[in-house]
């Protein structure tokens, strides 16, 4: 009987990594998770509201991003047909944040209906909660995006 033990082919095929190669490959693996990892991160503002409604929602600005949240929304089409829209906006940081809200109001198929509504610009102080309030201009306006952006 041969009691001779198995090759394993896994380490007999590659030789080993040298140094340089081994660092070089570290360096682009943590820059390429650095790079990703801020939008792979799940920002407070992916899911805004208790409802998830993260598709009604774009928020430009990396420094926006982890200070600011939707803490509540509500709508509601009013008599004359048109949709009314309240976002509860809170300020997670421990100094002011000033931004600027708007709404783009869409039809039933999710096409802007042209009614957006001008820059609206919101002073939240640290820790601290406000509503804005938007009303469409038409009444074939079904859905909405609010945009968030910095103030300048």
């Amino acid at each position: 009987m041969n009691f001779a033990p198995a090759r394993c082919p896994i380490l007999n095929t590659k030789p080993k990594m040298n140094f340089v190669k081994l660092s070089l490959r570290l360096t682009v693996l943590l820059a390429a998770a650095s790079l990703g990892g801020w939008q792979a991160q799940a920002s407070p503002f992916s899911s805004p509201n208790p409802q998830g409604n993260a598709e009604k929602f774009v928020l430009f600005g990396r420094l926006t991003q982890p200070a600011i949240t939707c803490a509540g929304l509500r709508e509601n089409v009013r008599e004359d047909g048109r949709l009314r829209v309240v976002a509860n906006w809170r300020n997670h940081e421990f100094h002011d944040r000033q931004v600027q809200i708007r709404c783009v109001f869409k039809d039933a198929a999710g096409f802007s209906t042209g009614g957006e509504t001008s820059w609206q610009t919101l002073i939240l102080g640290e820790g601290v909660a406000d509503a804005m309030r938007f009303l469409a201009s038409h009444a074939e306006a079904r859905h909405y995006t609010l945009v968030v952006r910095q103030a300048c």
